[in-house]
């Protein structure tokens, strides 16, 4: 007795006992889908590595930029203080009279 299918009678519905399969899920073997979604323990040992390494960058630029900062206002302090030094070494002078403007220039 020869198969029948859908395709030679067209207004018959497919059996609905049968099952149904995506076109992705046809040709794949049903064990493989999950072999393939396990990881080897040294692969795990490697995205833990790389992640703790990445941690420890993340964590390191952070002190370097810390630490640029405290540069960076030391510099700004000892300038400061340059400034009021020289600022202390020059003469005051005092006028001896009243500051006269002359109106128009």
């Amino acid at each position: 007795m020869a198969r029948r299918s859908s395709k030679d009678n067209p207004g018959e519905a497919p059996d609905p006992n049968r099952l149904q399969t995506r076109s992705k899920n046809a040709s794949t073997h049903p064990g493989q889908i999950l072999l393939d979604a396990r990881r080897r323990p040294e692969e795990v040992e490697d995205e833990k590595r790389v992640r703790n390494e990445r941690r420890h960058a993340r964590e390191q630029k952070k002190v370097d930029l810390q630490a640029a900062v405290l540069d960076v206002a030391a510099f700004e302090n000892q300038m400061a203080v340059d400034d009021a030094e020289v600022e202390a070494s020059f003469p005051r002078y005092k006028p001896k009279g009243e500051l006269v403007t002359v109106p128009g220039i």
